[in-house]
């Protein structure tokens, strides 16, 4: 809890709100929000975009990194909202090695919300994997492909098939 605190205070500093707690209003926002902004982009869209230049954006990406990571298990519900901060940063001041680890993780967030959007989930897995290997981002390339293959592809590439 303490940890979380600190990454809410720093991100805050940072010019990055972020709830400490979350209500199905804010969910929903949240969710409509980010589908708006990420409607009709593809793979080629976000290999396009810039390298993240800006220091207290990465640095924020960090720290949404490591609150992702609390809240995985500490508030499962607060996660997505740290995804879709994440990709919003990408999409706005450019890519950085977490931002292909972000759209992975918002892959995941599509093929499993009430009304999955398989296919959308996995374009989201393919540019995740493509912008890490641009990046030459090898640092997360063990915790993104955990999300791809665990939660994405199964629903389109199912184990049993690979030879």
């Amino acid at each position: 809890i303490q940890c979380f605190s600190m990454c809410v205070n720093v991100l805050s500093q940072l010019g990055e709100t972020l709830p400490t707690a979350i209500t199905e209003e804010i969910y929903n926002e949240e969710a409509r929000s980010m589908k708006k902004l990420m409607r009709g982009k593809q793979q080629q869209h976000l290999l396009s975009l810039p390298n993240m230049s800006n220091f207290n954006k990465l640095a924020a990406m960090q720290f949404l990194n490591h609150a992702l990571t609390l809240t995985y298990i500490w508030k499962p519900k607060l996660s997505p909202l740290i995804v879709f901060r994440m990709v919003k940063l990408t999409m706005r001041y450019g890519v950085c090695n977490l931002s292909s680890f972000a759209f992975g993780v918002y892959g995941a967030w599509l093929v499993s919300i009430p009304r999955p959007d398989f296919a959308g989930g996995y374009r989201m897995g393919r540019a995740a994997a493509e912008v890490m290997k641009r990046l030459g981002a090898t640092e997360i390339t063990s915790r993104l492909y955990v999300v791809i293959y665990t939660f994405i592809n199964i629903w389109k590439d199912p184990l049993q098939g690979e030879h």
